[in-house]
C-alpha cells in the first residue's frame, strides 16, 4: 500500500493528537492522585484533631465529675424527690392541677393560676400578645377563688365518644359567663384518634369563644394529624406549652405515620413536629419565645411565700429539665466543656463533629444491645416456651425501639401486621431512639378495627388486668397493663458499659434484662393464656407453626 505525503501528514497528526491525549490522561491521573492525597491528609488531620480534642476533654470531665461528687455531699444536685413519687402522666397532672387550684393546699390562692395565664397571654382583657387568642379573662375574676373550679380527668362526650380532659379550670362571672383553661398533659403517652379535635369541639360548644386548650408535650412539637387533623381551624384556641423549650435534633428521624401513632400509643415519652407537607407552622401555636412549663414553675418559685413550697417547686422544675428534657449532663460538666472550647477555639469543629456523630453512634449501640437481648432471651426460653414469638425492631425514630414477647394464639386486636406484636397484648421492653426512658412490662394492644367497640376492648383488658393483679402486676395506665422503669432506664448514661457487653456477649446489664424479661414470661404467660388463649379467643385461621417458624427476630 502506497502512502502519499498527505496521508503521512494525516498519520502524524493523529499520532500527535494521541500523544496529547495520553499526556493529558497522565496529567489528569497525576492531579487526581494529588487531590486524593490531599483529601486523605485532610481526613487524617481532622481525625487527629478530634482525637486530641477528646483526649483533652477526658481529664477535664474527670475533674468535673470529682467536683460534682464533692458538691453532692452538700447539695445533692442530682437528687430529685419526684423520682421517688408518682411521676407518670396522672401524677404530674395532679401536681399541675393542685397548683392551679386557688383552694389547693399550697395556700397561695390564685397566684399560680395567674402566673400561667400571664404566660399564655390570657390574663387580662385587651392584653397584647405575640400569639392571638380570643380568651381574655378579666383580672377581677382571678381575685376570688370561689368562682374558679379546677377539675381533673373531666369526663365529656363528643361525637358519641367518651373522653376525659386531663385538667380544666372553669372560671365564672356573676352572670354565669364562663371561661375555660383546659390542659392536655402529654409527657409520655400519645394521642388517641381525633383526641385534641374532640376536646376543642366540646370546649367550643360549652364555652363558645372563651376557652383555650393547652397541649403539654415534653418538647416543642404539635399533636399529630391523627389527633388534630385541622389545627388551623383552632389557631386562636389551641397552643403548645412544652415541658422544656428544647427542639429535637434536626438529624434525628422522629417522624411517624398515623398507623405507627395508633399502634405505639406514643408520639415522639411523643408527638412530632408536623411534617413539611402538612402546612402547619409550629411557631403559630407554641407559647412565647422559648417558653415552657419549667418556666411556669420558675415563676411560681419566685412568687410563692412558703419556703417548703418553694423547695417542692424547684424539684418540679428540675424534673422537667432533667427527666423530661433529658438534660443528663450536669452544669459542672457542661461548663468545663464550654471553658475548654473557649480556650481552644481550634477544637470547635471537632466538638461539632462529635455532636453530629453522637446520635448515629448511640443508634448503633442501641440496635446491637436489643439484638443481643433478643438472642439471649430466645436462647433461655427456647426449651420451655417454644411457641413464643420473640422479636425486636430498631428503626431509630422516637419509640420504634422495642423487644416484644407474645403468642400468635393470643387475641389479635387489629389488622396491622407489621407493628409491634401484631396488635396483641405482649411483654415489652421499649426505649426512645436517643437511648433514654426505657420501660418494660405488659403492653396493651392498640385496637385498629378488629374489635367492634371500645367497651369490648375495655372489658377484655379489665378481665386480664384483674387476673394479672393477682400475680403482682398492678401498675397499669392507658398504654400498659403493667409497666415499670428498669434499674437501667437511661441507657445514654451507660453507653460505655453497653458497648463492652455487646463486644463480649455478656455482662451484668445484659443478665439483668434477660432474667427480668424471663421472669415476666414465667409469671404472666399462664395468666394471658387463660384469658386470651386459644380456648377463649381462637384466631381466625388455625395454623400449626413450628418453633423454628414462630420464634424469630425481626
Amino acid at each position: 500500500m502506497t502512502y502519499t505525503s498527505q496521508d503521512e501528514d494525516y498519520i502524524q497528526l493523529l499520532s500527535a493528537v494521541d500523544q496529547l491525549r495520553r499526556d493529558h490522561d497522565r496529567d489528569l491521573e497525576r492531579k487526581s492522585r494529588e487531590l486524593l492525597h490531599e483529601v486523605e491528609n485532610f481526613r487524617h488531620q481532622r481525625r487527629a484533631e478530634c482525637v486530641r480534642f477528646l483526649q483533652g476533654l477526658m481529664p477535664l470531665m474527670e475533674e468535673a465529675r470529682k467536683v460534682d461528687r464533692e458538691q453532692d455531699f452538700y447539695v445533692a444536685h442530682r437528687f430529685n424527690a419526684l423520682r421517688y413519687l408518682r411521676n407518670d402522666e396522672l401524677g404530674l397532672s395532679n401536681i399541675i392541677a393542685d397548683l392551679l387550684d386557688p383552694s389547693g393546699a399550697h395556700g397561695q390562692g390564685t397566684t399560680f393560676l395567674q402566673a400561667i395565664l400571664e404566660l399564655l397571654s390570657v390574663a387580662q382583657e385587651g392584653a397584647k400578645s405575640q400569639r392571638s387568642n380570643t380568651m381574655r379573662v378579666p383580672q377581677s375574676l382571678l381575685r376570688n377563688a370561689e368562682n374558679i373550679l379546677v377539675e381533673k380527668e373531666r369526663t365529656i362526650k363528643v361525637n358519641g365518644r367518651p373522653r376525659r380532659i386531663d385538667i380544666t379550670v372553669d372560671i365564672r362571672t356573676r352572670d354565669n359567663t364562663r371561661y375555660c383553661l383546659a390542659l392536655e398533659n402529654k409527657p409520655y403517652a400519645g394521642d388517641q384518634q381525633d383526641q385534641c379535635s374532640d376536646y376543642l369541639e366540646f370546649l367550643e360548644q360549652e364555652y363558645h369563644e372563651r376557652y383555650l386548650l393547652v397541649y403539654l408535650p415534653p418538647r416543642k412539637w404539635m399533636p399529630s394529624k391523627y389527633s388534630l387533623p385541622d389545627p388551623k381551624r383552632w389557631i386562636n384556641h389551641f397552643c403548645v406549652l412544652p415541658y422544656v423549650a428544647i427542639s429535637e435534633s434536626i438529624d434525628e428521624d422522629l417522624s411517624l405515620d398515623d398507623s405507627e401513632l395508633a399502634d405505639s400509643g406514643k408520639v415522639s415519652t411523643m408527638n412530632q413536629v408536623e411534617t413539611a407537607d402538612s402546612g402547619n407552622d409550629l411557631s403559630k401555636f407554641v407559647v412565647g419565645n422559648g417558653t415552657s412549663l419549667a418556666d411556669w414553675f420558675g415563676t411560681c418559685i419566685a412568687r410563692t411565700h412558703a419556703e417548703r413550697l418553694r423547695w417542692f417547686l424547684r424539684e418540679a422544675q428540675l424534673f422537667c429539665q432533667q427527666d423530661i428534657g433529658k438534660s443528663n449532663m450536669t452544669d459542672t460538666e457542661a461548663n468545663y466543656v464550654k471553658d475548654h472550647l473557649e480556650k481552644n477555639p481550634e477544637h470547635a469543629n471537632s466538638a461539632y463533629a462529635v455532636a453530629r456523630a453522637w446520635p448515629h453512634y448511640i443508634h448503633g449501640v442501641g440496635e446491637n444491645f436489643f439484638k443481643q437481648l433478643t438472642d439471649k432471651v430466645r436462647e433461655k426460653l427456647a426449651s420451655e416456651h417454644e411457641e413464643l414469638t420473640i422479636k425486636y425492631r430498631y428503626e431509630g425514630k422516637s419509640w420504634a425501639q422495642s423487644l416484644s414477647i407474645y403468642k400468635e394464639s393470643w387475641r389479635q386486636y387489629g389488622d396491622a401486621k407489621d407493628h409491634h406484636s401484631k396488635m396483641r397484648n405482649a411483654i415489652y421492653l421499649e426505649c426512645h431512639a436517643n437511648l433514654t426512658d426505657a420501660y418494660w412490662g405488659l403492653r396493651r394492644a392498640r385496637p385498629l378495627g378488629q374489635i367492634k367497640t371500645e367497651s369490648e376492648t375495655s372489658q377484655r383488658h379489665e378481665q386480664l388486668g384483674a387476673e394479672l393483679e393477682k400475680k403482682g402486676f398492678s401498675n397499669a395506665n392507658e398504654l400498659w397493663l403493667h409497666w415499670e422503669r428498669p434499674r437501667y432506664f437511661e441507657w445514654a448514661e451507660i453507653v460505655v458499659e453497653l458497648v463492652r457487653e455487646c463486644n463480649s456477649g455478656e455482662g451484668e446489664i445484659t443478665k439483668y434484662f434477660v432474667n427480668r424479661l424471663c421472669e415476666f414470661v414465667d409469671r404472666a404467660i399462664p395468666v394471658i393464656d387463660d384469658v386470651e388463649g386459644k380456648k377463649n379467643f381462637p384466631p381466625k385461621t388455625s395454623t400449626s407453626l413450628t418453633s423454628e417458624a414462630v420464634i424469630r427476630a425481626s
